[in-house]
C-alpha cells in the first residue's frame, strides 16, 4: 500500500476525541429558503425514506466533522513539541484560526501557518486538549443542516462513481489527502467520513488506505472495483464488506 508520506507526522495515529462543524456556507434566509424546500420534498416524496436519509445524512456529518481539522492542520498549521504548551483558552484561539480558512484553500507557505506548540501532532494535541480542541470548533447546528446531506438519500450512476475513483486517486498521486463521504444508506451500517491516504493498484481493482475515526489505531481499506464501476467496504470498521457509495467531501464551496 503506497502512502502519502507528507501526512504522517501531523496525523500521529489518529483523531479521535472531538466533532467538527462543516457547514457555513448557507446563512441568513438561505438555510430558510433551504429548509423549507426540503419540507415541501418531503410532502410529495417517499417520506419515511427521506427523513431517514436526512437524519443518516446528519449522523453522516456529525461523525465526520473531525476530519475538516485534519485538513486544516496539514494546509494552515504545523506543530513545535519544543516549544511550552499554553492554556486552553490559548489553544481554544490557535485551532479557531485553522479552522477560520475553508479546506479548499490553497496551502499556507510554512512561515506563515498557525504554530500549535508543545506537542509533536493532532493526536496526541487532540487527546490531552479535548475540551480546547472543541470549543474552538464551535457549534455542531451547521452540520446538522447542511444541504449536502441529502447525498445519501439518493442512487448514484455508475460513471459517477468511476470518475470519483479517478479523482481520488489523482490527488492521492499528487500527494494529497482525500477526505471521503461513504455510504450504504439504507442500510444503516457505514454513514460517515474517512480520508484516504494510500493506495494499491491491483487487477480491476484500486484499494485505498483510509483513515476512519471509528477506529484511529489501524487503517481502513475501501475498494473499487473497475469492471463493476463500484465502491466496496473492503475493511472499515463495524461494516461487513458489500457495496458501498463514495463522495469527496470539502473540495470546493458546495461540495
Amino acid at each position: 500500500m503506497r502512502a502519502i508520506q507528507h501526512s504522517a507526522s501531523q496525523f500521529g495515529g489518529g483523531l479521535s476525541y472531538y466533532r467538527r462543524t462543516v457547514g457555513e456556507l448557507l446563512t441568513g434566509p438561505g438555510i430558510w429558503v433551504a429548509l423549507l424546500g426540503l419540507g415541501f420534498w418531503a410532502l410529495f416524496a417517499e417520506t419515511d425514506a427521506f427523513v431517514i436519509g436526512i437524519v443518516t445524512g446528519s449522523v453522516l456529518a456529525l461523525g465526520a466533522v473531525g476530519l475538516t481539522l485534519i485538513y486544516g492542520v496539514l494546509k494552515f498549521a504545523h506543530f513545535a513539541p519544543d516549544r511550552p504548551k499554553l492554556s486552553p483558552e490559548a489553544y481554544t484561539a490557535l485551532v479557531q484560526q485553522v479552522t477560520a480558512r475553508s479546506p479548499w484553500e490553497e496551502s499556507l507557505p510554512v512561515e506563515r501557518r498557525v504554530v500549535i506548540p508543545g506537542y509533536r501532532n493532532l493526536h496526541e494535541f487532540s487527546r490531552d486538549e479535548e475540551s480546547a480542541v472543541k470549543a474552538g470548533l464551535g457549534s455542531r447546528f451547521w452540520t446538522l443542516v447542511h444541504w449536502t446531506n441529502w447525498r445519501v438519500t439518493f442512487p448514484v450512476a455508475e460513471n459517477h462513481q468511476e470518475a470519483v475513483a479517478a479523482k481520488v486517486l489523482a490527488d492521492l498521486q499528487a500527494g494529497h489527502l482525500v477526505q471521503l463521504l461513504i455510504t450504504n444508506f439504507p442500510i444503516l451500517e457505514v454513514n460517515h467520513g474517512v480520508v484516504a491516504y494510500g493506495y494499491r493498484v491491483r487487477e480491476g481493482t484500486i484499494d485505498l488506505a483510509v483513515y476512519d475515526p471509528n477506529q484511529p489505531d489501524r487503517p481502513g481499506v475501501v475498494s473499487f472495483r473497475s469492471a463493476q464501476r463500484h465502491f466496496w467496504s473492503t475493511q472499515l470498521f463495524n461494516t461487513i464488506p458489500g457495496p458501498i457509495r463514495a463522495f469527496r467531501m470539502h473540495y470546493s464551496p458546495l461540495l
